[in-house]
């Protein structure tokens, strides 16, 4: 039979369970040389087991934000550097790695690499819902443990999502800036350059586009400023073309290129393309007009070839689209110039830049008119200004001082090679 608990009892005549030692003495254990034992401390905030457990400490959780800001700071003081020993070393070998993995998916997924016509599923956005999820879990069981173990997990895995993305792109921010690695000479533009090269960008495309109605006279096609053939390949075409030209320009003779699923929530959000470094995949959404997807297409793969700056993708697409043999791809690179010129002219000196538009062919004005018209009836107002608030800041962290005002600063660079 079960007696009271006694100080000399065995382990095999303990009660089994929490529940039966209630209501009963709690005898006093004494160690084998017969001494008391001592009294175990009070539990403190700094002695409370379990304290890394539910969350780790506030200095390792910011670890990796802090080196990642470091290793930021420290790559714009060292431009030449980066240049030499990460955007032609070390990030093409990681583009390569990357690369290989995204032509599996191709396979995979039954796609063919250029192809605009239709949407798939692309590598990044099955990334995307993976870590998604594992974000969520990781989240929520973070959460359970309190407010501050939950606010470290989000800094540690936000620091290591940024500094992940210095490594396999971000660090090409830093590099040195195009105009030196093609000699050109940037410096201040005025109201009258600006209006000459506009002019210049009218005659050359209203001339194509009467070379297209002719060709569309003779086949007996019908013109229509927002759709044609598929453009894909002729992207890629183009940009191998620029690089047997000038090797300089970038590295990847065959990047990806596709148009994601999620094309209309992109084009509801006002973007035209949008490059992921994780999976080195450009993408352009299915459905815009045949001037921004051309444009679009060489705009992303310039960022792929390792150019961040969004003035120099842009100058990158005009630089490869106008000297492309494919009729889209010029007047693709010569319809967006022409946008991007008249609003650098029409900040310098609005009412030379309304001369200009009452002068403008009606060919370009048509063709202009039904872009803008296509932006107005799909894109929604309070996304695109959302998209548009997260883009600038992070163009901004990255040392692009002038935000997405900085895609227009490609009017610099255009310039620079028409003078």
């Amino acid at each position: 039979m079960d007696g009271p608990s006694r100080p000399d009892a065995d382990a095999a005549d303990l009660p089994l369970s929490q529940k039966a030692l209630e209501g009963r003495p709690r005898g006093v254990f004494v160690d084998s040389s017969g001494s008391p034992p001592l009294p175990r401390p009070a539990a403190t905030p700094e002695n409370k087991p379990g304290k890394r457990a539910q969350g780790g400490s506030w200095w390792w959780a910011a670890a990796p934000l802090g080196i990642a800001t470091l290793l930021t700071v420290l790559a714009r003081f060292q431009p030449q550097r980066i240049e030499e020993l990460y955007s032609r070393k070390l990030y093409p070998k990681i583009g390569a790695l990357l690369q290989a993995c995204n032509r599996q998916w191709i396979e995979l997924s039954g796609a063919t690499n250029g192809d605009l016509s239709t949407r798939r599923p692309s590598l990044s956005e099955a990334l995307l819902g993976v870590a998604l999820g594992v974000l969520l879990v990781a989240l929520i069981r973070a959460g359970f443990r309190g407010f501050g173990a939950f606010t470290r997990r989000v800094l540690w895995i936000g620091g290591a999502g940024y500094f992940a993305f210095l490594l396999v792109w971000g660090l090409n921010h830093s590099r040195m800036p195009l105009s030196s690695t093609l000699d050109l000479d940037v410096t201040e533009v005025s109201a009258e350059e600006l209006n000459e090269v506009a002019l210049e960008l009218e005659r050359d495309l209203s001339q194509l586009l009467r070379k297209e109605d002719v060709r569309g006279a003779s086949t007996g096609a019908l013109a229509d400023p927002l759709a044609g053939p598929p453009i894909g390949p002729e992207a890629l075409d183009a940009w191998s073309a620029a690089l047997r030209r000038d090797p300089q320009l970038g590295w990847q003779s065959e990047p990806t290129l596709c148009a994601p699923a999620l094309s209309s929530s992109l084009i509801t959000a006002g973007i035209s393309g949008i490059f992921s470094p994780f999976s080195q995949e450009a993408h352009v959404p299915f459905g815009l007009p045949e001037t921004d997807l051309a444009f679009a297409a060489c705009h992303e793969i310039a960022h792929v070839q390792g150019w961040a700056r969004e003035d120099e993708a842009n100058y990158l697409a005009w630089r490869v689209g106008s000297r492309s043999d494919s009729l889209v791809l010029r007047k693709a690179a010569l319809t967006l110039a022409l946008v991007h010129v008249h609003r650098a002219l029409r900040q310098a000196n609005p009412i030379l830049q309304k001369q200009r538009i009452l002068d403008m062919d009606v060919r370009v004005l048509t063709l202009l008119e039904a872009r803008s018209t296509f932006w107005s009836k799909n894109r929604s107002r309070l996304a695109s200004r959302a998209v548009q608030t997260v883009n600038d800041t992070y163009l901004k962290s990255q040392g692009q001082e002038h935000g997405v005002a900085s895609y227009g600063r490609m009017v610099d660079l255009l310039v620079a090679e028409l003078r």
